[in-house]
C-alpha cells in the first residue's frame, strides 16, 4: 500500500499522476465494523471494475478546526490504522490535510480537486459522510457535484444491540471502562500502542484510555506477547505486579484490552493513583495515630485502592516524617509465609521502612498506650555492609553483602481495626510495622545455614511456637533478594548499614499490658521486650 500525505501544496502533482481507482471516504477513525463494511464494499466496486482500490481520510480530525477543539483523543495511531488498511486490500492511502483552507471548500470544488483530478470514478461512504464548507454535500449530492462522472454507493449504518456503531460510541464506552464491548463495535480487542519503562505503559496523549481503572490486558511487541494486568490513571498505565517481568518488555508495546476486572462485590476496581485520594487516605491513617484510635480499612473506604497506591500512601507517611526529623534506619518485609500469602490472597511478600523511632532496646518495656492491637514476632535481621542493588539479586549476593546477622523481635500494628486488613491496608499502613528491637549477638551468616536457625517463642515463659529460617520462603536471605529486586525496579537500592527484618519464622502472638516476650534463636541467643 501507498500513503500520500495529501495537502494543497502538493495536490496538483499527485492530480497528474492519478489513474481511474475506486475509493472509499471517511475518517475511519478506530476502523470499527461500520468503516470495515465501506472499505469491504469500495474494495469488492475496484475488483469488479479491475482499478485499484484507494482510501481517502482526513487529519487531524474535521472537528479540531470545524469546532476548534485543541485537543482530542484519537481511537488509533496513524501508523496502526495503515497497517489496518494494507491488511485490508488498500492500494493507495490519501491522508488529506484538514485545515481551515480544506474545510472552507464548496461541495463543488472539493469533488473536482479531490476526487475527479485524482482519478476517482466511484466512491463508497457511509450514510452519515459529508463534504465541503459547513457539511453542505453529502452522498446524495455528490454524483450531481461531479456531473455524472462518479458513481456512488452509499453503505447503510451497522448496529449493534439496536444502535449505531460509531466513534463516538465506541468512546462513550471508554470513559465507562466497558472494553469488553468494544468487540461487538470494533470486531476485536481495543489496542492502543505505548512506551514502557520501569512497570508505566505511557500511552500518546492524544490516544483514549479507559476509564481509570483495573484491567486484564495484553502487552505485545513483534516476537512476544504478556498476559497481565494494570490499574489506568488518567495520564499512564501501571502494571500491577512487577514480578516476572520478561527483559522483551521494553520501549514500544501495544496494549490489547482485555476486560476490566470487579472485586468480590461485583464493583469495578477504580484506583485513586495520583488524585487527592492518596492524600485523603494518608490523612485517615495519620488521624488514627494521632487520636490513638483504630480506624475502617482503606479497601472499605476506596475499594478500587490498588498495591501501587497503597505503597505510595505508605512513602508519603514515611516522608513526611522524614521531614519532622525521623530517620529511615532499614525495611521489613512482611507476607513472607506461604499460609499468610494464601490469606491474603497474595503471591508475594510486602514491605515497610523501619524509622529509628521505631527501635526499642533489647529488655525494654514498651508502653502499651502507644499500640493499637500490637502482635509479637521472631525474626533474623540482616546489617548490609554495602548497598545491594537489585534486578537480578540472589541469596548469594544477599550473603555477600551482609555484615552480620542478628536476632530480633518485631512488633506488628495495625491502625485498622481488629486487624480486618487486605493486603493494600497492610502496606498502606508501612506493611503493619509498629516497633522492633535487635538482639546483641551478632554473625556472619557466611557458612552457616540459615534455613536451620530454631525459633522458640515465648509468652511470659509459656512457649507459644516455633520455627526455622525455612519457614520464611525456605530461606530468610531469599526475601531480602526478593526486597531487592523489587526495588530495583523503582530505582530505590538497599543501603549499607540498614537493617532488614526478613520476616517471620513462625506466628505473630498477641500481647497484652503485663506481657513478657522472649525470642530465643539457636546460635544467637535471645532478644527479649516487655509490655507495660
Amino acid at each position: 500500500m501507498k500513503t500520500i500525505y495529501l495537502n494543497k501544496e502538493n495536490l496538483a502533482a499527485y492530480q497528474v499522476l492519478a489513474s481511474s481507482n475506486v475509493m472509499a471516504i471517511g475518517c475511519f477513525d478506530g476502523l470499527h465494523r461500520g468503516h470495515v463494511k465501506v472499505i469491504h464494499s469500495a474494495l469488492q466496486e475496484a475488483k469488479e471494475r479491475n482499478v485499484p482500490f484507494s482510501v481517502m481520510s482526513f487529519f487531524p480530525h474535521p472537528k479540531t478546526v470545524i469546532e476548534g477543539k485543541t485537543y482530542f483523543q484519537y481511537l488509533m495511531p496513524q501508523s496502526e490504522k495503515e497497517k489496518r488498511l494494507c491488511e485490508l486490500g488498500v492500494d493507495i492511502f490519501y491522508l488529506v490535510e484538514f485545515d481551515k483552507d480544506f474545510a472552507g471548500l464548496s461541495p463543488q470544488a472539493f469533488v473536482q480537486e479531490y476526487l475527479i483530478k485524482l482519478g476517482v470514478i466511484h466512491a463508497v461512504a457511509g450514510y452519515d459522510f459529508s463534504y465541503g464548507s459547513r457539511g453542505s454535500g453529502n452522498m446524495e449530492t455528490l454524483k450531481h457535484n461531479s456531473g455524472g462522472r462518479i458513481e456512488v454507493t452509499t453503505v447503510e449504518k451497522v448496529e449493534y444491540k439496536g444502535k449505531k456503531i460509531s466513534s463516538t460510541r465506541i468512546r462513550q464506552q471508554l470513559l465507562e471502562g466497558n472494553v469488553e464491548e468494544l468487540r461487538n463495535l470494533i470486531g476485536h480487542s481495543y489496542e492502543l500502542t505505548c512506551v514502557y519503562s520501569e512497570c508505566v505503559l505511557t500511552p500518546d496523549s492524544n490516544f483514549t484510555l479507559p476509564a481509570p481503572g483495573h484491567y486484564e490486558v495484553t502487552l505485545k511487541n513483534n516476537r512476544n506477547s504478556l498476559r497481565t494486568e494494570v490499574v489506568v490513571n488518567e495520564k499512564s498505565v501501571m502494571l500491577t505486579s512487577n514480578k516476572q517481568i520478561p527483559s522483551w518488555l521494553e520501549g514500544k508495546l501495544t496494549i490489547v484490552w482485555n476486560r476490566q476486572i470487579k472485586d468480590q462485590r461485583g464493583r469495578y476496581f477504580m484506583n485513586i493513583q495520583e488524585t487527592n485520594q492518596v492524600h485523603e487516605a494518608y490523612q485517615h491513617l495519620l488521624q488514627a495515630e494521632k487520636n490513638k484510635k483504630s480506624v475502617a480499612p482503606l479497601t472499605d473506604l476506596y475499594p478500587g485502592i490498588t498495591i501501587h497506591d497503597a505503597y505510595r500512601i505508605q512513602m508519603q507517611s514515611i516522608d513526611q516524617k522524614v521531614k519532622d526529623g525521623q530517620n529511615v534506619v532499614g525495611k521489613k518485609i512482611g507476607l513472607t509465609s506461604f499460609a499468610m500469602q494464601k490469606l491474603l490472597g497474595v503471591d508475594q511478600p510486602d514491605y515497610g521502612h523501619l524509622l529509628d523511632s521505631m527501635e526499642v532496646p533489647n529488655g525494654g518495656t514498651i508502653p502499651m498506650d502507644a499500640l493499637f492491637n500490637p502482635k509479637v514476632e521472631g525474626e533474623l535481621a540482616f546489617v548490609l555492609k554495602k548497598d545491594l542493588i537489585g534486578r537480578a539479586t540472589t541469596v548469594e549476593d544477599v550473603l555477600e553483602a551482609t555484615e552480620y546477622i542478628v536476632p530480633s523481635i518485631e512488633i506488628v500494628d495495625s491502625r485498622i481495626t481488629d486487624w480486618k486488613i487486605k493486603l493494600e491496608d497492610t502496606v498502606a499502613d508501612n506493611a503493619s510495622c509498629g516497633l522492633f528491637a535487635l538482639g546483641s549477638k551478632r554473625l556472619d551468616p557466611n557458612g552457616m545455614d540459615l534455613t536451620k536457625i530454631e525459633l522458640s517463642l515465648y509468652k511470659n515463659r509459656e512457649l507459644m511456637n516455633k520455627g526455622t529460617g525455612a519457614d520464611v520462603l525456605g530461606h530468610p536471605a531469599t526475601c531480602v533478594a526478593w526486597l531487592a529486586n523489587m526495588l530495583a525496579d523503582y530505582d530505590v537500592t538497599l543501603k549499607a548499614g540498614e537493617v532488614i527484618l526478613s520476616g517471620a519464622l513462625s506466628a505473630a502472638v498477641a500481647a497484652q499490658k503485663g506481657d513478657v516476650f522472649t525470642a530465643e534463636f539457636s546460635e544467637l541467643g535471645k532478644v527479649e521486650v516487655s509490655f507495660g
